[in-house]
């Protein structure tokens, strides 16, 4: 038996709040198939491009080309805002195949002649998957932050200002006005709402963990006999330049390499093993 999802879902995020990460984590933990789909990269049917049919090929060959082992898939739609708040020739299209989609519709699959791999089947059943689609939807949020010209006394609590969290919530209307066609908002179960990493949780990200890009650096540098490490007021500035510049989590891995570069380069052919303290 076939239960159906609780799906679709619109996850709202900034760039670099772990949106992806945490779909791949969901998907590993609850050992389901995922598909990650950027909006930005996809085409309409019979466009040469990366497809949501070529999508969909790329799935059944990655679980042997049989079918039944892809009930449950979680299909990740990233960057879904760019379809509509920045519409091209092909984003109309590729907005009306998800709709289709998430309505139940079956994904044809796409080949061409110079792929070895044949599809057991020439469409795939959608109507078990959980479709996710995320997005920043950033200007609907800086919209909300403006502060709204106040008629008459304002109150002491700035209410009316536009930064309670009541306020800051985005709508079917705000989703609407950015050209989300209304069949497919009215097809959203639940919003989700992800806000931005701050200070504490970047830093925890860049020090904390076996994956964290502290240790990957000093993985790196393990078989020369070397070792980083790296003083808080530089981590606390990379977190604040992050938040600064609005990218989140993204970024962190290459302004710590930016502030090694030079040790990564000598240490192959140094051979004294040594503790390097980097302060800025």
């Amino acid at each position: 038996t076939v239960i159906s999802p609780v799906g679709p879902l619109l996850a709202l995020g900034p760039t670099g709040v772990g949106k992806t990460l945490l779909m791949q984590t969901a998907a590993q933990f609850l050992d389901l198939p995922l598909v990650v789909a950027d909006c930005l990269g996809l085409v309409s049917e019979g466009v040469v491009g990366r497809s949501l049919g070529g999508l969909g090929v790329g799935l059944l060959q990655r679980f042997h080309n049989d079918p039944s082992a892809l009930v449950g898939t979680i299909f990740f739609a990233d960057e879904f805002d760019k379809l509509f708040v920045t519409p091209g020739l092909y984003s109309q299209p590729v907005g009306s195949q998800l709709l289709r989609l998430i309505e139940g519709g079956d994904l044809p699959l796409e080949t061409s002649s110079r792929d070895s791999f044949e599809p057991s089947v020439r469409q795939l059943a959608t109507s078990s998957w959980l479709f996710i689609l995320a997005g920043a939807f950033q200007d609907a949020y800086e919209e909300k932050a403006t502060p709204a010209r106040a008629v008459g006394f304002a109150t002491s609590s700035g209410q009316g200002c536009g930064d309670s969290a009541a306020a800051m919530e985005i709508t079917q209307e705000d989703l609407t006005r950015r050209g989300v066609p209304r069949e497919l908002v009215g097809r959203l179960r639940h919003v989700v709402s992800l806000h931005a990493l701050g200070r504490d949780a970047l830093l925890r990200i860049l020090h904390s963990g076996e994956f964290s890009p502290v240790a990957e650096i000093n993985a790196m540098l393990a078989s020369t006999g070397h070792r980083i490490e790296f003083s808080d007021a530089l981590l606390g500035k990379i977190a604040d330049e992050a938040i600064q510049c609005g990218t989140g989590a993204r970024g962190l891995r290459q302004k710590l390499l930016s502030r090694a570069g030079d040790l990564l380069f000598d240490a192959p052919s140094d051979a004294r093993e040594r503790v390097v303290r980097i302060e800025q």
